[in-house]
């Protein structure tokens, strides 16, 4: 599979302020698959989709890898982040590139959440030609 990474750098979208389950996806979501159809993906073509799982407790992002193994995404590594401090994974699914099926995948995901200590749900995928 064609997998060229394009990540987006949580950084640079994320207020400490905003829950999971309090940010404006559909904006950031649009954004950055406009952002790969410039750089040549066909959105209708199958892409490889990570979501990246940043939280304070190991535990939570155990629990949440758990629940998302059982919905059957595709589990990736466990690290900590000494530079953010947080526990980081991502979790992967192959779904049509738009912010319907982002939305889908991913709100099987945000309820099991916690209300704080993990950042918002952001996405990355490959460019598919």
């Amino acid at each position: 599979m064609k997998f060229f990474s394009l990540l987006l750098l949580s950084a640079l979208f994320i207020s400490c302020a905003q829950t999971p389950n309090s940010y404006n996806y559909k904006t950031r979501d649009q954004g950055l698959i406009d952002h790969m159809i410039k750089q040549g993906t066909n959105p209708q073509k199958l892409h490889y989709v990570s979501f990246f799982l940043e939280c304070q407790s190991k535990e939570d992002l155990n629990n949440i890898l758990r629940l998302a193994d059982e919905k059957g995404f595709e589990l990736e590594y466990v690290a900590f982040s000494y530079k953010k401090n947080l526990w980081t994974s991502a979790v992967n699914a192959s779904m049509p590139l738009n912010t319907e099926s982002l939305a889908k995948y991913r709100n099987q995901l945000l309820p099991h959440m916690p209300k704080t200590g993990c950042l918002p749900l952001l996405f990355g995928a490959g460019i598919e030609k």
